[in-house]
């Protein structure tokens, strides 16, 4: 198992491996301030916000993304869609950036905390991500509350939750 940053990680190293779209395409415009995406992996989109040298929002490029809840507490989100809605979305960001004679030099990465997605020796996913407002390990939390939360906490520092990876792979 691993959690979702980590496959974060891997999909941003695949972004680098296909930078080559995103490369500057203007030798000349290379003065100009250039711009940084912001791409965040969240709970109900994807996102990418193009920033400016200063920090400020220049655009922003999302889509949906949401997760399936069902009447057992489970909250969980197809991984695979990730990495292409992402691509995506960093291509429109760049082609908008270009458009306005700047150039996309960076890119940031952010995510969703605590969902967990089983992986294969490849790394692909072997099942839809079990998403951190997942309510079924809440049984498994109550066990570990009543029996070892103190000693948990003195470890970790942190609480026995079921928003938490460890009680998922449980």
């Amino acid at each position: 198992f691993m959690i979702a940053i980590n496959v974060l990680f891997v999909l941003f190293v695949r972004i680098v491996y296909d930078a080559k779209e995103l490369e500057v395409h203007n030798p000349e415009e290379r003065h100009m301030a250039p711009h940084i995406a912001v791409v965040d992996v969240g709970t109900t989109s994807i996102r990418v916000s193009v920033l400016d040298r200063q920090g400020r929002t220049i655009a922003v490029h999302r889509r949906a993304n949401a997760p399936t809840f069902g009447s057992d507490g489970s909250a969980e989100q197809d991984p695979t869609t990730w990495p292409s809605i992402t691509l995506e979305l960093l291509r429109e960001a760049t082609e908008s950036s270009r458009e306005n004679g700047r150039d996309v030099i960076g890119v940031a990465v952010t995510a969703q905390r605590s969902s967990v997605i089983p992986l294969d020796a490849a790394g692909v996913a072997l099942r839809r991500a079990i998403m951190w407002q997942d309510k079924r390990p809440g049984e498994v939390c109550r066990e570990l509350t009543a029996s070892e939360e103190r000693h948990i906490y003195r470890k970790t520092g942190v609480r026995v939750l079921p928003v938490f990876s460890a009680p998922k792979i449980a």
